[in-house]
């Protein structure tokens, strides 16, 4: 089970960034093979989650639900 299935969308794009992060500074600065391991591993994890989800809650947010000319009553 993906312990990141219950965090929501913006949350686990935060969590990307700031894995990443770590990700890269692990590389580039303080090389060590058990964090490195698991840092990477955490990536993977939260990349599945969100290819399995494939953006639909960021989709959602940036299309309109039908094309129509007509206005809506407000």
């Amino acid at each position: 089970m993906n312990p990141f299935n219950a965090f929501d969308q913006d949350a686990l794009l935060e969590a990307l960034t700031q894995y990443y992060t770590k990700y890269r500074l692990i590389l580039e600065k303080d090389w060590n093979e058990y964090e490195f391991t698991n840092t990477k591993e955490t990536l993977f994890a939260i990349l599945e989650e969100l290819n399995e989800r494939q953006g639909i809650d960021l989709d959602a947010r940036m299309k309109p639900n039908s094309f129509t000319f007509q206005r809506k009553a407000e």
